[in-house]
């Protein structure tokens, strides 16, 4: 895994994830493209078809056994996603954010992975995971282990390991990404509102960047696991950087690397 991440957003949405020392998740059926997770469960189907019923003898389940898990899957897929990038700096990440960000105002959020993976640890999210892009191969080698399993509830074995491998599958077109992801199962009314905040009209589950029962800007190799920060092509760098050298000195923290886009222009 990279020691850093990005996380690609806005100037507006950064100032908000250093006011109140968090992340949100988003509902994985409300990402950017709400089809991502159909993307899924159809490579899983396409995969099926290729191998052309030899589950049967190597892995001790039939097609239809997997077919069935497959469409349980898509009425009850669940959970929260918070989405990064191994990309530093990638012109595509960033013509996606410009046009959201007022005046072109975007930034990336590199975090340490090492942090994220002991903060996701702490707050019961998984990952950061690699997303896969052609999942074949992952899908053999993950899948045995759920199916040798001698359980009564082999059906929901198998649908929750298919429904957490589809939240990690993307469409090979958007592979220079390099996206990773953090998720984490359940909905508000299952786990309850304290861990969620009400943002347009959307329930999203706060990830903490600071570890429970530790003073803030303690535990973690990082202040809020944030390893540096870029500012995009269009964005006023100087005032970026005003900005987080006084948040993190009224803190008393050292103020993370912040550097400008090498790109010249989108």
């Amino acid at each position: 895994m990279p020691t850093t991440l990005w996380h690609y957003t806005t100037f507006e949405v950064l100032e908000k994830i250093l006011e109140t020392k968090s992340l949100l998740a988003s509902d994985f059926r409300a990402l950017n493209d709400s089809q991502e997770f159909k993307v899924g469960l159809q490579s899983i189907r396409d995969f099926l078809v290729d191998w052309g019923g030899r589950f049967s003898t190597i892995f001790g389940t039939t097609d239809q056994e997997i077919e069935t898990a497959l469409m349980d899957v898509e009425e009850r897929l669940n959970g929260q996603v918070l989405c990064f990038s191994a990309a530093a700096d990638d012109l595509s990440m960033w013509r996606g954010y410009s046009s959201l960000a007022h005046g072109g105002q975007s930034v990336a959020i590199g975090f340490s992975s090492v942090d994220l993976a002991e903060l996701g640890g702490a707050y019961q999210f998984q990952g950061p995971s690699r997303c896969e892009y052609t999942p074949g191969a992952s899908f053999l080698g993950e899948l045995p282990h759920v199916l040798y399993e001698d359980s009564a509830q082999r059906h929901l074995e198998l649908s929750r390991f298919l429904m957490e491998f589809t939240k990690l599958i993307k469409s090979p077109h958007f592979e220079v990404e390099a996206e990773y992801r953090m998720t984490c199962s359940g909905t508000v009314s299952a786990i309850g509102g304290s861990q969620f905040k009400l943002i347009g009209g959307e329930y999203r589950r706060e990830l903490p960047l600071v570890l429970p029962d530790c003073e803030v800007f303690e535990g973690l190799s990082r202040p809020l696991a944030i390893d540096s920060i870029m500012t995009g092509p269009k964005t006023n760098h100087g005032k970026v950087e005003r900005f987080l050298e006084n948040y993190f000195r009224l803190e008393r923290v050292d103020c993370p690397r912040v550097q400008k886009s090498q790109i010249p222009f989108i």
